[in-house]
């Protein structure tokens, strides 16, 4: 996956999301039917557990629940590419957070979630809780997701 951000716009009513970007997955059509193009494969682990993933046609690996990455030849032989999406964003005031993460942080919480969780730890501090502790907060919260999912 791409590394995901979101920009967070700070009102008088909370922290309003603005996504900013998209997610590389087999779910994108464009990214599955290149993969497939390449010669690879697109499943679910074994019972339909969990996310498509890139796999090479007759083995077991590379297993990728992404369509870009940076550095991974075996997976780039089936069409996993390490081009980016570029968005241009001008960046004003009233972007208060921005916030860049992984699947591990996004798979199971969706921006409103993560806006909610900034605003929270923010706000009950009143505004002097270091960026860190907000940061683990949001990893906390995403690990008890991922839990809770059966990953």
């Amino acid at each position: 996956k791409s590394t995901p951000s979101e920009l967070l716009d700070l009102s008088r009513d909370g922290l309003i999301s603005v996504d900013s970007t998209r997610d590389h997955t087999c779910k994108i059509d464009q990214e599955h039917r290149r993969i497939l193009q390449y010669g690879g494969r697109v499943e679910k682990l074994p019972g339909d557990i969990g996310p498509l993933r890139v796999w090479l046609r007759n083995e077991k690996s590379p297993g990728l629940a992404m369509t870009r990455s940076i550095g991974d030849f075996v997976a780039k032989s089936i069409g996993v590419i390490s081009l980016p999406d570029i968005q241009v964003i001008e960046l004003v005031y009233k972007y208060s957070v921005i916030v860049i993460g992984s699947d591990g942080l996004f798979e199971y919480m969706n921006q409103d979630d993560i806006a909610e969780i900034i605003w929270g730890n923010k706000h009950q501090s009143g505004f002097n809780r270091p960026a860190e502790e907000v940061a683990n907060s949001l990893v906390d919260e995403a690990e008890q997701r991922w839990k809770e999912n059966g990953n």
